[in-house]
Order: C-alpha cells, then sequence, then structure tokens
C-alpha cells in the first residue's frame, strides 16, 4: 500500500471508531438493551460512512467495497456498552 492509502485508511478507521462511540453513548444515555445499543453504534458508524461517500461521489460507497470495515462496529459498541 502507498503510504496515503493507508493513511486514508487509518483515518477511515477512527472515524468509523468515533462514530460507533458516540451511537453507543447516545443509546446508553437513552437507556437501550444492549442489543440496541449494538443497533444503534452499527447505524451510526455505518451511516456516517454512506453519507460522507454519497455526498463525494464515491460509489459503491466503501462499506460495500470493503466489508472489514464494517466488522469493526460490533466489538466497539460492546466493549463501550461493557465499560460504561
Amino acid at each position: 500500500m502507498k503510504k496515503i492509502e493507508t493513511t486514508v485508511l487509518v483515518a477511515d478507521l477512527a472515524g468509523t471508531a468515533v462514530f460507533a462511540a458516540e451511537g453507543a453513548i447516545t443509546a446508553m444515555q437513552s437507556g437501550l438493551d444492549l442489543l440496541g445499543v449494538m443497533v444503534l453504534s452499527f447505524v451510526v458508524a455505518l451511516g456516517g460512512g454512506v453519507i460522507r461517500d454519497l455526498l463525494i461521489g464515491a460509489t459503491p460507497p466503501q462499506c460495500r467495497a470493503r466489508l472489514a470495515l464494517s466488522g469493526d462496529r460490533v466489538p466497539r459498541g460492546l466493549a463501550r456498552f461493557h465499560f460504561s
């Protein structure tokens, strides 16, 4: 991988982590159970990336092009729920 591609991937993963954590925090403040936290965490993290890709004209969105990015949202939500 080129250095710029690695930098963009790291920034994308960091942004996904932040959105997943924000979704989990919002769900916990609303009093949702573990399933609600997981669903909201996943939807917020995935939705932020899809909206970004659609606004810049990148098709298909990165969540479809690189399925590995979708798998990191669930552990982040679980960790946020467990350590709160």
